[in-house]
């Protein structure tokens, strides 16, 4: 218990810490704060490690203090592991991408309050604390999306992120109030699903407050714009992290409503699906690749949702875990392009910012410069689209068969119109691999500076990882079973 207590706490208290090493104007003191941002990372890997033993001796570990209550499950160690693999990663590959940048420190301290809020709000067991640590994962990740504030389109796409996600805040805090005025508490042990009609409309309000920060059918319109003005490594976390997080806290609060799981079931499938055609059909007239990534994590987050709706309507223990198995493996595979696309963009002097206009044409032969780099874009791409051997194919193909196992015909014609998506996916990320080993003649590539260690280095990680579970996907199983047996439980 105590090495989870130290697992929330650490990233929250060591957060300030390193705002205070690297809020002055030596510059040595800024390095030494990255230095520290990493170097606390390791203490929480150690937590990690502890608590994931303990984990598979109980299979849930809980914790009170006083009013407060914390209770990690299946469903909250996926996003834990998740969020940690990846804030490693991204600390390390920032270190190159923002030196020199004005408010380095704030970045880092900020990306440290994000993983512990994550953590956090991953493991309330209360609607009140679950609804205050999602107010700091939003807080804290706002900072980051505002990072490049000199660039007039990071302060709108921030001030948009900001405003949407506040207004899904208050949705969420006006459906918290009517299940107290229905149920006297708010602790989620102590509450039973019910038709009331006050939890009816509260489930109403979960779904549009959360599907803000889950990018649901019609509040996505935040997305590609954080996305793309976001330091590259952001917008990793919050592609594969953060957003996804919404939904597990979405899940949580409407386990407390649904007595008829198959209505609510076919609501997450409808919607599922509405992301889907929406985030695939926005992405065909995108020329910056990194908003042809956000409408992409769009559609991914759709054929998550559909998984879940699939397993909450039918009962189906395969449509949970192949849900919960897309929701990891997509945080990995988008993690890889971003970054990866990160290292190009850096390398052809995109840097503070310019990013977010690194368009498909600038691709145009790097692969002979950077094989190494280009080959894990193309990699990550390929299994956005579902192709073998990579992890993409295997979440995708495991909806897909929970879904045409089912007895019933239209969530079968559902999972066919999802698998032609899946195939129209091809139209927006082929050109992205085609121009990146593009030979005909172009920029000249060779007088381009090395990309360094730093960067390199967590994209191969991730690179080598999306082809290990799409090759023995069994490796994950230690943490997606137990996930999905949450879920299936946590819906009764």
């Amino acid at each position: 218990m105590t090495w989870l207590a130290g697992l929330i706490g650490l990233p929250c208290v060591t957060s300030p810490l390193v705002f205070a090493f690297g809020h002055r104007q030596n510059a040595l003191q800024r390095v030494q704060a990255r230095d520290l941002a990493l170097l606390m990372l390791v203490p929480i890997w150690l937590a990690l490690f502890f608590v994931m033993r303990a984990f598979a001796a109980s299979e849930v570990l809980e914790i009170e203090y006083g009013a407060i209550s914390l209770r990690l499950d299946g469903i909250g160690l996926v996003i834990i592991v998740l969020a940690v693999l990846l804030t490693t990663l991204v600390t390390i590959f920032s270190r190159e991408d923002l030196i020199g940048t004005v408010g380095e420190e704030k970045f880092y301290a900020s990306l440290l309050l994000m993983l512990g809020t994550v953590i956090g709000l991953v493991c309330a067991n209360d609607l009140f604390n679950m609804w205050v640590w999602f107010e700091g994962m939003a807080i804290s990740s706002y900072l980051l999306v505002a990072y490049h504030r000199q660039r007039e389109d990071a302060l709108g796409a921030s001030t948009k992120y900001f405003i949407q996600t506040v207004s899904g805040s208050i949705l969420v805090l006006f459906g918290i109030a009517l299940v107290l005025m229905h149920n006297g508490t708010l602790d989620l042990d102590e509450m039973t699903a019910s038709a009331s009609p006050l939890l009816i409309v509260a489930g109403a309000l979960f779904v549009l407050g959360f599907g803000v920060k889950l990018a649901l059918f019609p509040n996505y319109t935040w997305l590609p714009d954080s996305y793309c003005e976001a330091p590259t490594g952001v917008s990793a976390l919050l592609s594969g992290v953060v957003t996804m997080t919404g939904l597990i806290a979405m899940m949580r609060a409407l386990a407390i409503i649904i007595v008829t799981p198959a209505a609510w079931g076919g609501l997450l499938m409808a919607l599922g699906m509405i992301n889907i055609a929406a985030g695939t059909m926005l992405a065909f007239s995108q020329t910056k690749v990194k908003r042809i990534l956000a409408y992409s994590s769009i559609g991914h987050i759709g054929y998550v949702v559909l998984a879940i709706g699939i397993g909450i309507s039918a009962g189906s223990m395969m449509g949970l875990r192949s849900g919960m198995l897309h929701l990891f493996i997509h945080g990995l595979m988008k993690a890889l392009a971003f970054l990866a696309l990160g290292g190009l963009a850096y390398a052809t002097g995109c840097r503070n910012g310019a990013s977010a206009d690194f368009t498909v044409e600038d691709l145009k032969g790097l692969a002979q410069r950077y094989p190494g780099v280009a080959l894990s874009l193309a990699a990550a791409c390929l299994s956005l689209v579902g192709v073998p051997p990579f992890g993409g194919f295997v979440s995708k193909f495991q909806i897909l068969l929970a879904g045409v196992q089912q007895p019933s015909g239209w969530i079968v014609l559902l999972i066919v119109v999802a698998a032609l998506f899946t195939v129209a996916a091809l139209a927006y990320f082929l050109p992205i691999v085609n121009t990146l080993y593009d030979m005909q003649p172009g920029p000249s590539r060779e007088a381009l500076p090395n990309i360094p260690l730093s960067m390199r280095l967590p994209i191969f990680i991730l690179a080598i990882a999306l082809v290990v579970v799409g090759l023995w996907p069994g490796l994950l199983d230690s943490i997606i079973e137990p996930a999905s047996a949450a879920l299936l439980t946590l819906f009764g």
